[in-house]
């Protein structure tokens, strides 16, 4: 996707897609070239180290500093639509493409919602460009994204945003595009891929878990052998043990596909350098090839186009592309573009191509955009890799919501999770999950679930208005269970907005609340009161209470409770063991005649900033008036810490 100006953009002739049916095995039309034919293994060419730019590590604090003495340029710009390759957009359904195996609603199991908060939008810095590309992956403490043109880290507990920055600033270089981040589950590490819309890929490997720190950055010149005078367009991003892979279109005269991999031992090693990277040229171009985010150790990195699963075999010094053969993903036709309430022009729901991917456990799943029911509506699939087969797919619809831009991820347990954008001419464009557990009928999910509200309509000035171009569901790598996906949402005023969510399946083993902390005596008990609960520390239920006893009777009580549960500090008379911020529960309450106290928590009337989620240990307390102790006048019961389940 070549990014210009609005101005530009805009008195330019409307980007026009071929309207020709696909064909389950090869839905553009196009000829498999001849040394990419099924079962062939091919060396690739290996990349001079001229083709190389310049390597450096450097510390998010040096990029705030260049930014700081050079802001990025305010302004909103329209990016040129992605390259389609010819008869991949097809005006009608294809056979047996509109349905698949989903019953509108699904029969899956749902998933929840866990934390959830803004994500990048319009007018952050660099963040001028319609539409985002939306992008993020999960960490260990942290949530990156990655949107035309700004790169932010969030803490994932909290949802504070930690860094927002301009993709100029970050990559020390002009505007940059075409984002991709994904984390690496193996070597524990974030990577960035920019696109430069000349010759290069911009890359960026954290040099640790942590994407406040430093960074390795450098870029590659991939217009070499057969694709010199061709320009990178729509980079596609994935990661294994051995290497980082990126797809990209050459496009040019005449328009190309190639697949690079980089070996990423040097990436990842305690001094960062960029190693071999080998160019396998000249591939069957069917709208994009996606190497998958891997788990586990396969024999090699699974990349899947519409045709054709390839396999990209080590050592990733001298590796190798064999193509393993038919994907056997189902005739389909693309989706067709999307209304939404208010906006005057549809949203560009793209052409169908496959969004993502990823393998874990012998399988490939990936996701796209199909017609179906007249809608647009998400498509998934699972693909076993030997032998290759179709094992199950699944079409999320609805009967008047489109749904588009679909990004997916698998967890440890068979999980899966797919993000979407939905809209129709009721609706503005919101966020939407759904998913399915291992153990669901085969081809169902759950109900989709809107988790934001869009909250305007949308017009970018084009006809369609530019949506997209993806998103992307991941992983939580501190227990390999938990999914956080990032989607996009209508702003008011015509602008994108973003948002981050948790979504949970099994993360959470109901564990009863445990006392910790000293209850000190008061002028009706020598041994204090001591805090306990009544109900469950399921979210869902919302039936948890907490409760006491030996309190001085007909006294004010009110509680309070906090994340960090570590205090332990002079409170009145007694202990505070919630260190601060700690959030008051209202409404409070009062003793009774026995000294008994029963105060129930509502978890939906909690102040904003103390907000409760699945996976999250709070502590919890109850002070309460004392004057016939004299002292502070009031004392605090013991401490109850609580981990929370959906």
């Amino acid at each position: 996707m070549r990014i210009l100006p609005l101005a530009l953009v805009l008195s330019t002739a409307t980007f026009t897609r071929a309207s020709v049916s696909t064909s389950p095995q090869n839905p553009a039309n196009l000829a498999t070239p001849p040394s990419q034919s099924e079962g062939t293994t091919v060396r690739g060419e290996r990349l001079d180290p001229s083709a190389f730019g310049p390597a450096w590590v450097e510390s998010m604090e040096d990029v705030i500093r260049r930014e700081r003495e050079n802001p990025p340029p305010t302004g909103v710009y329209v990016a040129h639509p992605p390259r389609i390759p010819p008869g991949l957009r097809a005006a009608k359904p294809a056979p047996g493409g509109s349905s698949g195996n989903q019953n509108l609603g699904g029969g899956g199991s749902p998933p929840t919602i866990g934390t959830n908060f803004v994500g990048p939008k319009l007018g952050d810095p660099g963040g001028g460009w319609v539409p985002p590309d939306t992008c993020g992956a999960v960490g260990i403490n942290h949530f990156v994204s990655v949107v035309n043109s700004n790169i932010s880290v969030w803490n994932k507990t909290t949802g504070a945003r930690l860094m927002n920055v301009s993709q100029a600033s970050f990559w020390a270089t002009g505007s940059l595009g075409d984002g991709r981040c994904v984390f690496d589950p193996n070597s524990q590490r974030f990577i960035l891929m920019s696109d430069d819309f000349n010759t290069r890929l911009f890359f960026a490997v954290s040099s640790t878990s942590d994407p406040t720190g430093s960074w390795f950055k450098t870029s590659i010149n991939l217009s070499q052998g057969v694709d010199a005078g061709h320009w990178p367009d729509y980079p596609t991003l994935g990661v294994d043990a051995n290497g980082i892979y990126s797809s990209a279109y050459m496009v040019g005269s005449p328009d190309l596909m190639s697949l690079f991999a980089i070996d990423k031992a040097p990436l990842v090693a305690a001094t960062q350098s960029l190693g071999t990277v080998t160019a396998f040229r000249h591939l069957s171009w069917e709208g994009a090839i996606h190497p998958c985010v891997t788990y586990g150790t396969p024999s090699g990195e699974y990349c899947i186009s519409w045709g054709t699963l390839y396999r990209v075999n080590a050592p990733l010094t001298l590796p190798t592309l064999t193509n393993l053969g038919t994907a056997h993903i189902p005739g389909f036709s693309a989706p067709p573009n999307a209304p939404a309430m208010g906006s005057t022009s549809l949203l560009d729901t793209l052409d169908g191509r496959l969004l993502n991917a990823v393998y874990r456990n012998g399988y490939v799943w990936t996701a796209n955009a199909v017609f179906a029911g007249g809608r647009s509506a998400c498509r998934w699939y699972q693909i076993n890799t030997s032998p290759i087969a179709l094992t199950q797919f699944g079409t999320i619809d609805d009967p008047s919501l489109y749904y588009f831009f679909p990004g997916l991820s698998v967890n440890a347990n068979g999980h899966m999770v797919v993000g979407f954008t939905g809209s129709d001419s009721s609706h503005f464009a919101g966020c939407y999950v759904t998913g399915r557990k291992a153990t669901d009928t085969t081809g169902q999910t759950a109900p989709p679930q809107l988790f934001k509200t869009g909250d305007g309509s949308y017009n970018d000035g084009g006809n369609p208005s530019r949506w997209g171009d993806y998103s992307l569901t991941s992983v939580d790598p501190t227990n390999d269970l938990d999914f956080w996906t990032i989607q996009e949402y209508a702003r008011t005023g015509n602008q994108w907005g973003t948002w981050i969510a948790q979504i949970l399946y099994d993360n959470c083993v109901a564990v009863a609340p445990t006392s910790f902390c000293t209850a000190a005596g008061n002028s009706f008990s020598a041994s204090g009161s001591p805090i306990s609960f009544t109900g469950t520390n399921s979210i869902s239920l919302n039936n948890f209470g907490l409760q006491t006893f030996n309190v001085p009777p007909n006294k004010l009580c009110l509680a309070f409770y906090g994340l960090d549960q570590t205090a332990f500090l002079p409170m009145g008379n007694g202990i505070r063991c919630i260190n601060s911020p700690f959030y008051r529960i209202y409404p409070a309450t009062t003793s009774n005649l026995l000294g008994d106290v029963d105060y129930p928590v509502n978890l939906h009337t909690l102040p904003p900033a103390g907000h409760i989620n699945a996976g999250q240990s709070w502590g919890f307390q109850i002070m309460y008036r004392d004057p016939a102790a004299g002292g502070g006048n009031f004392n605090v019961t013991d401490g109850l810490s609580t981990t929370w389940c959906p």
